[in-house]
């Protein structure tokens, strides 16, 4: 019988609640013992094939790591349909790479990841993309945010004067984005946020936006940008102005959505330096589960995380012109 399911190890691990990277390394070192936690936390413990669904209806190829089903005749393996689908990259390290995403509180960047884990800067970018994919929580687990909201927006792209001369965009002050990629945030207080890019910041693409994303007998908390004149017509719209000095007014105030930026732009500027317009909302969604999951240890973070790598995402797809 391939499956045991009653690896010592990995009890004692279970057990501690917060393994250690070392312990995560160690356990699925081995291929075996990485097939055996995927088939006991996709399936419960018997595999199911992908094509035809029938559930112990199998038997194992050792030499390709694979099962081949008795009923349809086909194989598949234990990422069969998911962000890891036919990749020749070993289990142990896709394990060890979701893991260090989960663990490390800003990030890790491709170059970091492939000196690691030994692959090229363009595989590790690639695994640290389908994985960010699966962080976007909207995904799998969209429900409107409500009660107290706290709405505001923010700017990615770098400081003009920071740039070479020839480089350098004018008209770019304020809220411009001419070099800048404008990003709104919703974030529910004491709950979880909700973030991602915008092609503009005026009242017709916010407003829609809000009332997709917050149920309507909420309170929304905004400063005073023109953009967000007509959110009183959709909510209880309180607001204060920045812009007079003034940051909190009784319960009115966008402290806890400025707190999400700081992150967010630390992770940005401290680990990843730059990135794309084209693939800026998946740096926000994995900034997003971060925040989302903060009360979580890094174990329970990585089991959110695989519990939702279904769905596959091939490199074509990833880059595609947008």
């Amino acid at each position: 019988m391939l499956l045991s399911y009653c690896n010592n190890i990995w009890r004692c691990m279970c057990k501690k609640k917060n393994p250690s990277l070392w312990e995560i390394m160690s356990f699925f070192s081995s291929e075996l013992n990485c097939i055996e936690y995927w088939v006991k936390n996709r399936w419960g413990g018997i595999p199911v094939c992908p094509h035809c669904e029938k559930q112990d209806e199998h038997y194992f190829l050792k030499s390709r790591s694979k099962f081949k089903c008795k009923s349809c005749k086909r194989q598949f393996s234990v990422t069969t349909g998911t962000k890891l689908h036919s990749t020749k990259i070993s289990l142990s390290k896709w394990m060890t790479a979701m893991y260090m995403l989960c663990h490390h509180k800003k990030g890790i960047s491709s170059y970091q990841l492939a000196e690691d884990i030994q692959v090229t800067q363009k595989t590790a970018w690639f695994m640290l993309s389908r994985l960010r994919e699966s962080m976007d929580e909207s995904k799998w687990d969209f429900k409107k945010l409500s009660g107290q909201v706290e709405v505001d927006e923010t700017y990615v792209g770098g400081k003009q004067a920071n740039k070479h001369k020839n480089k350098r965009v004018k008209g770019t002050q304020g809220r411009s984005t001419k070099a800048k990629v404008a990003i709104v945030g919703m974030i529910e207080r004491n709950g979880k946020i909700r973030a991602r890019s915008v092609a503009n910041v005026n009242s017709e693409v916010l407003l829609p936006l809000l009332k997709s994303n917050i149920a309507d007998a909420s309170t929304v908390f905004t400063d005073e940008f023109r953009g967000y004149a007509k959110v009183r017509y959709a909510f209880n719209h309180l607001k204060v102005d920045h812009s007079a000095g003034k940051y909190v007014i009784d319960e009115a105030h966008t402290n806890t959505i400025e707190n999400f930026w700081s992150l967010l732009k630390r992770s940005i500027i401290g680990i990843y330096h730059r990135v794309s317009p084209k693939h800026i909302d998946k740096y926000v969604a994995e900034a997003s589960f971060r925040y989302n999951n903060r009360e979580k240890n890094a174990y329970e973070k990585f089991e959110v995380l695989f519990n939702n790598v279904n769905g596959r995402l091939t490199y074509e797809e990833l880059t595609a012109a947008a």
